[in-house]
């Protein structure tokens, strides 16, 4: 009977959202400098990542007067989902620092938040722009804010999922001058029905889903940019 009770008490702190657990993720975003799409031609634009009711914005604070009063006494502040990280709780410093003297890579992103381990059904927004802030989502940017529309550099979505396994679906559209030019390229079929031209595509997709393992670097390549991604305990 004790060992009935054991296996209840261990299945109600496993199951129970309260008891999950936390997790610190960490994301670096990069484009490939020299880069010429290993001679792909990107035609069609492939369509931008959905920011739907599933889409987490990043909290920036610390907690309400509410929640603190409520915690007086234990020396602890409570944990609050999806919160975005301070620099020096980044983990992945010197990778960023060798990505960013390197020659063949710039990293776009840099970016770190916590959440708990039981929010798979919610996806964390990440955008980039090009010299305004941005109007949702995080970035790691701080630009002044100019009153014009801002050109998008990185845009979509991460989401960790855990279960009896993490995993990770990263959906992320880059926009890069060199995809968006104007220069209209022949259709590789001879045949006089298909001699017409087709634009280049303005921007281009990375969209996969990984089983990932606690404290392990992963790998997100395409030929135009990449992800760096770690998911370690809070």
């Amino acid at each position: 009977m004790k060992f009935i009770y054991l296996l209840l008490l261990i299945a109600y702190f496993w199951t129970n959202p309260a008891f999950a657990a936390w997790y610190q993720v960490e994301v670096i975003i990069f484009e490939n400098i020299y880069s010429d799409g290993d001679g792909e031609l990107w035609y069609e634009n492939p369509g931008i990542p959905l920011r739907d009711g599933s889409t987490e914005l990043l909290q920036t604070g610390h907690g309400t007067d509410k929640q603190d009063t409520e915690t007086q006494g234990t020396g602890k502040k409570p944990l609050i989902p999806f919160l975005i990280l301070p620099k020096d709780k980044y983990r992945m410093d010197g990778i960023y620092r060798v990505m960013k003297s390197s020659k063949e890579y710039r990293p776009l992103v840099h970016v770190s938040w916590q959440q708990p381990g039981g929010s798979g059904e919610r996806a964390v927004h990440i955008e980039k722009h090009d010299g305004t802030l941005p109007s949702s989502g995080i970035s790691d940017d701080n630009e002044p804010d100019f009153l014009i529309p801002p050109r998008f550099i990185i845009d979509g979505t991460i989401r960790i999922r855990s279960s009896h396994f993490l995993h990770v679906d990263v959906d992320l559209v880059y926009f890069i001058d060199a995809l968006s030019n104007t220069e209209s390229v022949p259709s590789m079929d001879s045949s006089e029905s298909a001699m017409s031209v087709r634009k280049k595509a303005e921007y281009v997709r990375m969209n996969e889903t990984r089983k990932i393992k606690l404290n392990e670097l992963h790998y997100f390549d395409h030929p135009m940019f990449g992800v760096i991604l770690q998911v370690t305990r809070l």
